[in-house]
């Protein structure tokens, strides 16, 4: 004897299935669809799928790289003065340029001593030469790094912000900045 289905029973045992594989065909078949393409270059090498815009993005980078015209601690091996992969991916970008324009670069690590940034500053002019750059067409000196800079309040404040100031406190001197002043609200304990 046979059983009749239930309308319910009946969709359900047909019409979901045919859902989940019309949904799961769509799905692959989306999949299949060319990437979109990219701004920007990968970390290495060139982007297969360039955006029409990533030349625009190139020009905007060369031209503040022009602007600056530095080389930074963060580009060396920590302490030393060998080049990192930042390094030498900038360095590259600089001979394309420097061949083009030539000018001044400047090493801006204001921290480093004096004999560590006479060698870092070595090792980029060296690397320049050594990547086909005349050294009649560049200079490297330590230096800050170019562009706009801050305004001069701004620069007068950070450095009244970061100069030691002696507060006398209970006959005692203690040498203290005005970071801390700030951080402690006014108050200076005389922990010396």
């Amino acid at each position: 004897m046979r059983t009749r289905l239930s309308t319910t029973t009946w969709m359900t045992a047909t019409w979901v299935p045919m859902a989940a594989l019309m949904i799961s065909c769509t799905a692959m078949l989306s999949g299949c669809e060319k990437p979109d393409q990219r701004l920007n270059a990968p970390p290495q090498g060139h982007a297969d799928r360039q955006s029409d815009l990533q030349d625009n993005f190139v020009r905007m980078a060369d031209n503040a790289m022009l602007k600056e015209r530095s080389m930074s601690p963060v580009h060396f091996v920590s302490g030393t003065s060998e080049l990192n992969a930042l390094g030498a991916r900038r360095l590259n970008r600089y001979v394309t340029l420097l061949k083009v324009y030539g000018g001044p670069l400047y090493y801006d690590g204001v921290a480093d001593d004096e004999e560590l940034a006479q060698k870092r500053v070595d090792q980029i002019h060296d690397y320049l030469v050594y990547a086909g750059l005349g050294s009649d067409l560049f200079t490297v000196n330590v230096g800050i790094a170019g562009g706009d800079g801050v305004p001069a309040r701004s620069a007068s404040d950070v450095c009244k912000a970061m100069t030691p100031w002696t507060k006398e406190n209970d006959g005692i001197s203690v040498g203290v900045t005005r970071v801390d002043i700030i951080k402690n609200s006014g108050t200076v304990s005389a922990s010396n």
